[in-house]
């Protein structure tokens, strides 16, 4: 884990603690510009999403390569 995304979730703990449910979405600007350019692009998005308490903490997701990877994979051994 980089120490850039360990500030990140301690930004994030540090807001829940002060704010509790008053923050509906926590998450990096690039993140919440990916979202919003999804209508207009064909490129795939991976994000991880997790709730805690009314608050939505947007992350970076799984690689999506990966991902399909891994699905490709899955759906052979069936």
């Amino acid at each position: 884990m980089s120490n850039f995304t360990r500030k990140c979730e301690g930004l994030a703990v540090s807001g829940l603690v002060e704010y509790g449910d008053e923050i509906d979405v926590i998450s990096p600007a690039d993140i919440l510009k990916q979202i919003f350019k999804m209508p207009y692009s064909k490129a795939r998005l991976s994000i991880g999403v997790h709730r805690i308490g009314q608050t939505l903490v947007l992350n970076t997701g799984p690689d999506v390569e990966e991902g399909e990877k891994f699905i490709r994979r899955h759906n052979q051994s069936k």
